[in-house]
């Protein structure tokens, strides 16, 4: 600190408060409030469950700060360990080999779909409004419940709602424009329409 304000350069000390699930409302806990203590220690408070951190420093007066492991880069991930220890690097996605294939498509479509549709490829934006999860959120419908709107919910169906989108959502604030705005090719296209399907039907 420098006059009361914040000075030089940060360091992560601290991550995976969220865990697998890093939607609003479905994280596993939401960090929202900072203050420091008198001995320096510092407390964050969680809005969703009420838990107060007590982080504090061990070593020297004078010891050079370094970021604490990437909690990224840790091998696997177990379900027994709570934030913020540490989550795996793709934590929140569901792995596309277990997911069911449509018929017409293949495994290496659908795998394919997830990514386009988590962002990682293709400047998909899906997740963007049908959350990472496909849960929906207010401006995208939910995509895990079986319900559709738009179609009959098979793969032709969601191919055509996808590639043409919605101009006029019926329960939902947000348009959606053709291919969720993104250049999708032909073959982006029947992967994430793969993807809509398989996490759509249960399994």
């Amino acid at each position: 600190m420098k006059d009361g304000k914040a000075a030089g350069k940060f360091i992560v000390f601290a991550d995976g408060f969220a865990g697998r699930i890093k939607e609003p409302g479905r994280a596993a806990f939401s960090p929202s409030g900072l203050t420091q203590g008198p001995d320096g220690a510092i407390y964050i408070s969680d809005d969703l469950h009420g838990r107060i951190w007590r982080v504090t420093y061990l070593g020297g007066p004078n010891a050079a700060l370094a970021s604490a492991p990437a909690s990224q880069v840790q091998a696997a991930y177990s379900s027994a360990a709570l934030p913020p220890e540490g989550v795996h690097p793709d934590a929140g996605l569901e792995d596309a080999s277990t997911l069911p294939t449509p018929p017409g498509a293949t495994q290496a479509e659908v795998a394919l779909g997830s990514r386009i549709y988590h962002g990682q490829v293709s400047n998909g934006t899906c997740a963007g409004c049908h959350g990472s999860d496909g849960k929906g959120s207010p401006v995208g419908a939910d995509l895990t419940a079986g319900t559709w709107l738009w179609s009959d919910g098979s793969l032709e169906g969601l191919t055509k709602t996808i590639s043409e989108g919605v101009a006029t959502p019926k329960k939902h604030l947000g348009a959606m424009p053709p291919l969720g705005g993104s250049p999708l090719s032909a073959a982006d296209l029947k992967g994430v329409s793969a993807y809509v399907w398989s996490i759509g039907h249960p399994h």
